[in-house]
């Protein structure tokens, strides 16, 4: 019987303290060519301008993520995928599940691996560059739901946070939402003396700088 997974069976299911050291592992059996993870196959949709992508991978697990990307959408989500998990062994079809939100967990989870491997000790202020759907993932706060919230590698000198993005709502957002870890709205000029920065941002122009 294939297993079917929504999105809200994968929030019950999927915990970022589980999450980050998987995806730590998975990322260094990468680097040592232990997991098999070709590059993406992009399918262009160009009479509706889309994008339908594929990507395969096997790592003692057999499986793939197939999503879409349609920019232009305007009252859906520009993103839409699924996950498919196959039996190693024969090859038969076990599971699908919903890949928007694993997918937004799984990059913020790779986030706090290399916050781990490469922040400052000392460092006290979180700058972020992007205010979507993973820049709301990466800091929501120390204490609530996030990745700063959930991690244990964030270094604990971490005090704050700085948000730069280029629309205004979201950026107000972002920080709303942020509510347990103190933060501030800023320009990129202002991160000049800042000790390290997340960019989660898939903006088609460039941020304003100084």
């Amino acid at each position: 019987m294939i297993v079917n997974l929504d999105e809200n069976a994968v929030r019950g299911l999927l915990q970022m303290e589980e999450l980050i050291p998987a995806i730590a592992s998975a990322l260094a059996d990468l680097s040592s060519k232990k997991a098999v993870q070709p590059v993406r196959v992009v399918l262009p949709v160009a009479d509706h301008s889309g994008f339908f992508g594929v990507m395969p991978a096997y790592n003692g697990a057999l499986g793939a993520k197939v999503v879409t990307f349609y920019p232009q959408n305007k009252d859906v989500h520009t993103h839409h995928g699924v996950i498919l998990l196959f039996r190693p062994e024969t090859g038969e079809p076990i599971a699908v599940m919903d890949g928007r939100l694993i997918t937004e967990m799984r990059t913020a989870a790779a986030s706090a691996v290399a916050t781990d491997l490469l922040a400052r000790r000392d460092t006290n202020v979180l700058a972020i560059i992007g205010s979507g759907v993973q820049a709301a993932a990466a800091p929501a706060g120390r204490t609530g739901q996030g990745l700063t919230g959930r991690m244990r590698t964030v270094p604990p000198a971490v005090k704050g946070s700085r948000s730069v993005g280029v629309k205004p709502q979201r950026r107000s957002r972002l920080v709303m939402r942020r509510s347990s870890f103190p933060a501030r709205l800023d320009f990129l000029h202002q991160l000049s003396h800042r000790t390290w920065a997340v960019s989660a941002s898939s903006a088609a122009r460039q941020t304003p700088g100084p």
